[in-house]
């Protein structure tokens, strides 16, 4: 499961941070219009992610303002549109897992993480949507996939 939360927060991050749930890497759309992140490239090695095989992803992103210590990640996963999941974590902790560290300076930076997708990831479709927020309550990304 810790390995699933990393991944989720890599991509929806983006430093990162987001999410096994995404087939494809170009199945996400923003949900802010404000996000101070913006995602400039995300691909998945393999894509699609295959369950119970190893997935690299790859974030390209530009930071506008700094993530600080103490912003967010909510996530929710919802299945036939019920909500089946949701979590609220520390970023900052969530990003240490892909050796990233807080604060995050702005500016343009690229991640990489690898890691073995668990085999009880279901072949249906899952709806996430990963929104972080700086301690201020500013957006920093808000994604849907």
């Amino acid at each position: 499961m810790k390995s699933f939360i990393t991944l989720i927060s890599t991509v929806a991050a983006a430093s990162i941070t987001v999410a096994a749930p995404i087939t494809t890497a170009t199945d996400f759309t923003y949900c802010a219009d404000n996000s101070t992140l913006k995602l400039s490239g995300l691909t998945f090695q393999p894509d699609p992610i295959v369950p119970g095989q190893k997935v690299c992803v790859t974030v390209d992103a530009t930071l506008s303002q700094p993530i600080t210590k103490g912003s967010t990640i909510e996530v929710a996963a919802s299945i036939f549109g019920i909500q089946a999941y949701s979590f609220t974590m520390d970023l900052c902790k969530a990003l240490s897992n892909v050796n990233v560290a807080c604060p995050i300076a702005q500016g343009s930076s690229t991640v990489n993480k690898c890691i073995t997708v668990p085999k009880w990831i279901p072949s249906f479709t899952i709806d996430i949507k990963a929104h972080a927020k700086n301690p201020d309550g500013t957006d920093i990304i808000c994604i849907k996939a």
